[in-house]
């Protein structure tokens, strides 16, 4: 036999992920209209560039240094905790 959680549980469970994807969903798509805000900036730069609109001779471009994003350990716990607590629900 497979243990299965209660109904409700499995009700609260679903109900849970839902709003979890759709806040996901959510970031992606403010995401992707900041990406798509940001290539257009970018090709309207260059093309100011390009045609002399901007004069870019004197420009000094400052030294940067490359980092990745850690992951939100906050936001898992988070997630964690709520399920925890819908468990303890029953």
């Amino acid at each position: 036999k497979v243990p299965v959680p209660p109904k409700k549980q499995q009700n609260d469970i679903v109900i849970y992920l839902d709003q979890f994807v759709l806040t996901i969903q959510d970031v992606i798509t403010n995401k992707t209209e900041e990406i798509d805000l940001l290539h257009e900036l970018r090709t309207r730069l260059i093309a100011d560039v390009v045609t002399g609109q901007i004069d870019v001779r004197d420009v000094e471009v400052p030294d940067f240094e490359m980092f990745e994003e850690e992951a939100d350990e906050e936001t898992d716990e988070e997630l964690e905790e709520d399920f925890e607590e819908t468990e303890g629900d029953e």
